[in-house]
């Protein structure tokens, strides 16, 4: 059974996973996952939905009915809820959420270790919030810009999540999030993105030579650094010419293109539209 009007705000986004064979019997997985921006019109209300909920209220306010109990989520709470489970959640105002449904061999045991250290709904200090969602948004943006991706890359991201959560820094990466090399690249990818930034450059600023860098970066996110500084580029690219009236040449250059013409054949190799076609699409 389920009731619910689930629809989110246009601006929003949600994309869909259909994991191999292997991933299903061995790792952890996404199902789906999201940003969403929602009035009070969002409600889901499922007797069963085979997942594990991980939810984070960016901003704004919402509800949770869930094992009996009634919850208010306020702006930075979290809640992880077993989702085979019935379950009500919305807002009867606004909110804005990042979320994430997995599940995979180890999911119900994370999820019960989850609930036993922090409840159904909890809240963290701003930077540790930030540490679990930093392998969210990775994802998001992964996704966002229909690039390949690994599987086994995306387990981790959730392993991540979920172990510090927990708080195992014996096992999470995240516990010296922002000490790897593709940590630092990334940030300093998000500062520099609109500059002519270099793969040399970005070596330079992990002490690392240029090869090794490479190898190190594709290891761990399962993308090249110019990819990735890509994908950034395009995902600024798209948010401009869909909030705002700059020519095609001002975007362009505003995200680190070096031409009109280079910025052009790239979104077109990357959407499918010029950022022309693309600005006149319904959002």
């Amino acid at each position: 059974m389920e009731t619910s009007n689930p629809t989110p705000l246009p601006e929003s986004r949600i994309y869909f996973c259909t994991p191999t064979a292997l991933i299903r019997r061995e790792f952890l997985y996404p199902i789906c996952l999201g940003h969403f921006f929602c009035d009070s019109t969002y409600h889901v209300e499922r007797s069963s939905y085979d997942s594990f909920l991980l939810l984070y209220v960016r901003t704004g306010s919402g509800y949770l009915t869930y094992s009996g109990k009634q919850f208010r989520l306020k702006e930075g709470d979290f809640c992880c809820i077993d989702c085979y489970q019935p379950h009500i959640y919305g807002t009867n105002s606004t909110w804005e959420i990042q979320w994430i449904h997995f599940d995979g061999i180890s999911a119900k045991s994370y999820y019960q270790w989850v609930i036993k250290q922090n409840g159904f709904v909890f809240s963290l200090p701003k930077s540790q919030a930030l540490q679990v969602l930093r392998p969210l948004q990775h994802m998001l943006d992964i996704f966002a810009m229909h690039v390949p991706y690994n599987e086994i890359w995306l387990s981790k991201y959730i392993t991540d999540m979920l172990s510090f959560l927990l708080d195992m820094p014996d096992y999470t990466l995240l516990a010296s999030a922002g000490n790897t090399v593709s940590e630092r690249a990334i940030s300093y990818m998000q500062q520099k993105f609109s500059s002519n930034l270099t793969m040399e450059e970005l070596a330079g600023h992990v002490s690392l030579n240029l090869s090794y860098f490479i190898r190190c970066f594709k290891k761990e996110t399962g993308m090249t650094p110019h990819s990735y500084l890509t994908s950034i580029r395009l995902q600024q690219a798209v948010y401009y010419l869909k909030t705002t009236d700059r020519t095609v040449k001002d975007v362009g250059y505003a995200c680190g293109f070096q031409s009109e013409n280079s910025f052009c054949i790239t979104f077109k190799k990357h959407t499918g539209y010029t950022p022309s076609e693309y600005r006149c699409l319904p959002h």
